[in-house]
Order: structure tokens, then C-alpha cells, then sequence
């Protein structure tokens, strides 16, 4: 066998040797470069809606005396069922 068929083993040893250093080697700063993520804030947000609200009143015939409050928010009279 010639000389360069003898050292062809032992090249293409310390070739992926040195790449896998260096792929480790990277990989190592690749973690010390990575930021702290920073917190997000709080996402909040406050909407104003505005309502019309009509009140009624269910009173007694006899002697005008309040039963019931009613507070709806439509128009027109408060349903069977708000009663």
C-alpha cells in the first residue's frame, strides 16, 4: 500500500474531529447570545357603550302604591316576561 492510502483513514478521523468541535463549539455561543425575553404588558382596554334605559313603574289602581320597579333597556313596554 502507498502512503496516501495509509494516512486516508486518519485524515478523514481528525476531519470530523474538528467538524464536530466546531459545530459544538458554535452551538455553545449560539446559547450565550440568546436575549432575555422581556415581558409583554398587560393588554387591557376599556370600551364606553352608551344605553338608554326607560324605567316603569307597576303600581296598585287603588291607592298608587309602587310594586314593582322596572329598568329595561328597549324601547316601547317592558315584555311579560320583565315583569
Amino acid at each position: 500500500m502507498n502512503r496516501i492510502t495509509q494516512k486516508l483513514p486518519s485524515i478523514v478521523r481528525w476531519f470530523f474531529v474538528i467538524l464536530f468541535l466546531l459545530i459544538g463549539w458554535s452551538s455553545v455561543w449560539a446559547d450565550e447570545e440568546d436575549e432575555i425575553p422581556k415581558p409583554t404588558p398587560e393588554r387591557t382596554i376599556t370600551k364606553t357603550i352608551k344605553i338608554m334605559e326607560h324605567t316603569w313603574w307597576v303600581v296598585q289602581w287603588s291607592d298608587n302604591e309602587i310594586l314593582c320597579e322596572l329598568t329595561i333597556d328597549h324601547e316601547g313596554l317592558p315584555t311579560g316576561a320583565e315583569i
